[in-house]
């Protein structure tokens, strides 16, 4: 399982990525994107996601997600898990599982 750098809680949890089909990018236009983060089988966050370019013209299969520092400050140190799930058309595809260690943060 992939396993994201350590992530301090109390930060905001920016992720971004490109969604792609056999290896090329597709585009977002039609789709709906959620994804989760879950700490022993609990429901933890939902991630905010953002399609920037909804027309996807520019920048095709592009999403950002994030999670607040106000939210994740609430979070206990850990390992977390998460995924992505693309759904249009009735058709879902999901994101191998991948996990994210998180620490104690220095200043807070």
């Amino acid at each position: 399982m992939l396993q994201l750098k350590k992530f301090k809680r109390g930060d905001t949890l920016q992720l971004s990525g490109i969604y792609r089909i056999g290896g090329v990018p597709a585009s977002l236009e039609s789709y709906t994107v959620r994804s989760q983060i879950k700490k022993n089988g609990i429901l933890v966050a939902t991630f905010n996601v953002v399609i920037p370019n909804q027309n996807q013209l520019s920048n095709i299969g592009l999403f950002n997600m994030s999670i607040s520092a106000s939210e994740t400050s609430l979070w206990t140190p850990g390992l977390y898990i998460c995924d992505l799930e693309f759904s249009t058309g009735g058709v879902v595809r999901s994101t191998e599982t991948f996990e994210i260690p998180v620490i104690d943060g220095v200043t807070e």
